[in-house]
C-alpha cells in the first residue's frame, strides 16, 4: 500500500473531483475532516480538549441508591444496573452476592482496567489483553469495635497487572506511574474523601 493521504489532502481531492458545485459541499467535507482527526486522537486527547473549552460536564456526580432485601442481603442501584451484595454463609449470610469490600476490590479493579486502557492508547502502547488480580488485608477488630486505633476497612491491598502487549519493560513502568497517578478509584483509596451523611426517619409506608 501507498502512503496514506492527510484528512486535509483527502478533502482537497475529493474536493477537486465534484467540479465547480464544490462549494456547496465543503462544510460536508470539513466536517469530514474534523472526523477524522478527532478519530485519529486518543480518547485521553479527545477529553482534555473538550474539558478545556468548556465542552464537557465538569465536574461529574455519581450516584447510586441501595435497599435491604432482608439480612444482609441488599439491592444496589446504579443507572440501569442492579446488583446484590451479601455476606457469606460463615458471616450469617446467603452468599447471594459479593460483600461490600469484594465490591470495593472489583470496583478497584474494573477502573485500573479502564485507566491502563485509556493511557496505553495516549501512549501509543498496544495492549492485547489486560486482566487485575487484588487482594486486601483487613483486621475485623475494627470493624467489630474490639479497637478503635485499628482501622475498620482494608489496612493493605496487593495487587498485580497482567498485560499481554508488545511494549518494552520501561514503556509498561512509565505506563504504570501514569495510572497510578490517575486512576480515580485508587486516588479515593488513597486519599482522604469528605463525607457527609445524614439519617432520615422514614415509616413502613415510605420504605416501599
Amino acid at each position: 500500500m501507498g502512503n496514506a493521504l492527510a484528512p486535509s489532502t483527502l478533502v482537497l481531492g475529493l474536493a477537486e473531483a465534484v467540479g465547480d458545485d464544490t462549494i456547496l459541499h465543503l462544510p460536508v467535507l470539513r466536517n469530514m475532516e474534523q472526523r477524522v482527526m478527532e478519530k485519529k486522537q486518543s480518547l485521553l486527547k479527545q477529553t482534555q480538549k473538550k474539558l478545556s473549552d468548556g465542552e464537557a460536564i465538569n465536574p461529574i456526580e455519581v450516584a447510586i441508591e441501595s435497599k435491604n432485601q432482608g439480612g444482609f442481603q441488599t439491592k444496589i442501584l446504579i443507572r440501569d444496573h442492579e446488583i446484590i451484595s451479601d455476606q457469606p454463609f460463615g458471616f450469617d449470610g446467603q452468599n447471594k452476592g459479593p460483600k461490600p469490600s469484594e465490591l470495593v476490590l472489583a470496583a478497584l479493579a474494573a477502573c485500573q482496567e479502564t485507566t491502563y486502557r485509556i493511557f496505553a492508547e495516549d501512549m501509543g502502547i498496544d495492549i492485547n489483553e489486560i486482566s487485575v488480580k487484588l487482594k486486601g488485608t483487613q483486621d475485623l477488630r475494627g470493624f467489630m469495635a474490639l479497637d478503635d486505633e485499628i482501622p475498620a476497612g482494608f489496612t493493605n491491598i496487593v495487587g498485580q497487572i497482567f498485560i499481554q502487549s508488545d511494549a518494552t519493560e520501561e514503556e509498561l513502568e512509565l505506563l504504570r506511574q501514569r495510572v497510578d497517578q490517575h486512576c480515580p478509584v485508587l486516588d479515593d483509596l488513597k486519599r482522604p474523601v469528605e463525607g457527609s451523611f445524614s439519617i432520615e426517619k422514614h415509616s413502613a409506608q415510605d420504605l416501599t
